[in-house]
């Protein structure tokens, strides 16, 4: 009995281990708390809740799919019940087959229940692509933003920016679609140009990362590459912009914010419910939201650990 019992435990502390090593906990060592953090991979020790809740292609069944024993999504996660709740012994695998599956919710790791959603079938970023992962070049998995609907793929967020004057986003991507002028990645609904109260993070182009707002931060990075960046705002002198991707490191520029942002709910990857075809394509399998004062020390070892764990730049 007791070498049964020795085992039992030996598989255990296997399993958390592993789960462990590979998601790395990434937010727990982090001074603040983010307001909301989406990932493939378990960002904190003690969340215990679904990746996400994904629609089938074939039959718009929905889902919840669970972290797999190592901490991250794949097609061995565990699947809910139809219309989701708790994890079953039914694996994604089984459950999708050679079906495509679309992402209907990113449940927010971060504690405070601020889920990225998408009702609109024709906005839902795709996960699986004919039973397969969406996955980037070392394999580990992401969603997909494609093209075809206006506005493009993306999720509505439960919150706003109001009151918010020190902002970071720490995000994994790689854009590889739609190479038009100012691709939405976040922010408010709104004028596609400089606005006093709006935000818009971007790809300007191709081979530019933008910031605006009252004025314009840019960054000039290599186009179709995967990039682990931070957008950073702070309330210095009516706005302090910086940006920083891979190597690179925008100046720091002032007066971003001349009026404070507005009341209206961020969007994510897609530029809100617009007829502007200014959406982002491509890979990202991780953002991760501050909306109080992030050091940079915290701030490089997220960036740290998504260079790591995603093989980003």
């Amino acid at each position: 009995m007791n070498k049964i019992k020795l085992l039992f435990y030996l598989c255990v502390l296997i399993y958390f281990s592993a789960r462990e090593a590979n998601a790395q906990n990434l937010i727990d060592d982090i001074s603040q708390k983010p307001k909301a953090a989406y990932s493939t991979r378990i960002l904190k020790k003690d969340y215990s809740g679904p990746v996400m809740q994904v629609r089938r292609s074939s039959d718009n069944q929905l889902v919840d799919v669970y972290f797999d024993a190592s901490g991250k999504l794949s097609l061995k996660s565990p699947v809910s019940v139809e219309g989701g709740g708790v994890a079953t012994k039914l694996i994604l695998e089984n459950w999708v087959g050679k079906n495509s599956a679309f992402v209907t919710t990113w449940y927010d790791q971060s504690g405070n229940d601020n889920h990225a959603t998408q009702k609109n079938i024709a906005f839902q970023p795709r996960v699986i692509n004919e039973g397969a992962i969406e996955s980037l070049a070392n394999g580990t998995p992401s969603l997909k933003m494609l093209g075809g609907a206006t506005g493009g793929n993306g999720f509505n967020l439960p919150f706003n920016l109001s009151g918010v004057s020190d902002l970071s986003i720490i995000t994994v991507l790689k854009q590889d679609g739609n190479l038009t002028i100012g691709n939405h990645i976040f922010g408010t609904n709104g004028p596609t140009g400089k606005t006093p109260g709006k935000l818009q993070i971007m790809y300007f182009s191709p081979n530019i990362f933008a910031v605006q707002s009252s004025s314009m931060l840019k960054l000039p990075v290599s186009p179709s590459e995967l990039y682990s960046v931070r957008f950073k705002i702070t309330s210095e002198a009516d706005g302090t912009v910086q940006i920083t991707a891979g190597k690179k490191t925008s100046a720091t520029v002032s007066g971003l914010l001349t009026i404070p942002f507005d009341s209206s709910n961020p969007t994510l990857y897609r530029f809100g419910n617009a007829v502007y075809n200014r959406n982002f394509e491509g890979l990202s399998p991780e953002f991760i939201i501050y909306t109080n004062a992030l050091n940079d020390v915290d701030a490089a070892k997220l960036i740290s650990g998504q260079n790591s764990f995603f093989g980003s730049k």
